[in-house]
């Protein structure tokens, strides 16, 4: 093969791999984002835990408590609304994992007053062992936090903020970069409102 050959063939090469890692997020350190879809919005709202947002109707949400003796947790999942997913989520369908979704985990945080990124780095729940180990600097309803990523049975994107008595983290749980929760995910968090 001749030399120009040769080098028009490596440097065609590099293009392909700069656009492949540019594309997957490895070369920026970030990742696509998908397109979401126009659909009509549905509002949840607690006015026990002081926060409301908005999230597109195409999800249900479900709502548990989860604290303990010591201290509260409180979550809301919204699910993509269809069949197998209520019947997932229902119990009714047994040996697999539950579906991706946006959540939002509400803990008492009055005990310890734990700033974000404390809680981030002390609390395994936080998930941020499983990711990078880095962070940015992020703001949920005008009040400041941290976000990460981190990947584990799911990949996720959390962000956590901590107002009043509660601390709150917001997680969009995904398999692929198409995943619309991702794309819902920023609506979401940019229409969140602390009372």
């Amino acid at each position: 093969m001749k030399p120009v050959n040769r080098l028009a063939l490596m440097a065609t090469i590099v293009v392909i791999v700069a656009g492949i890692l540019y594309y997957t997020g490895i070369l920026t350190g970030s990742s696509p984002v998908p397109t979401r879809t126009t659909t009509s919005v549905a509002t949840y709202a607690s006015p026990d835990y002081g926060v409301s947002f908005s999230y597109p109707s195409r999800y249900f949400v479900a709502q548990r408590d989860m604290g303990t003796l010591e201290r509260g947790h409180y979550n809301v999942s919204l699910f993509q609304d269809t069949s197998f997913n209520r019947d997932l989520v229902a119990g009714k369908v047994q040996g697999t994992e539950g579906p991706i979704s946006l959540s939002v985990d509400i803990y008492q945080n009055n005990l310890d007053n734990l700033t974000p990124e404390q809680w981030m780095v002390e609390r395994s729940e936080s998930n941020y062992t499983l990711g990078r180990g880095t962070f940015v600097r992020e703001s949920v309803g005008g009040v400041p936090g941290v976000a990460y990523t981190w990947s584990g049975l799911y990949n996720g994107r959390t962000v956590v903020v901590a107002k009043g008595e509660y601390l709150y983290s917001f997680t969009a749980t995904y398999d692929s970069l198409t995943d619309i929760t991702l794309a819902d995910f920023p609506m979401l968090l940019q229409s969140v409102e602390f009372h």
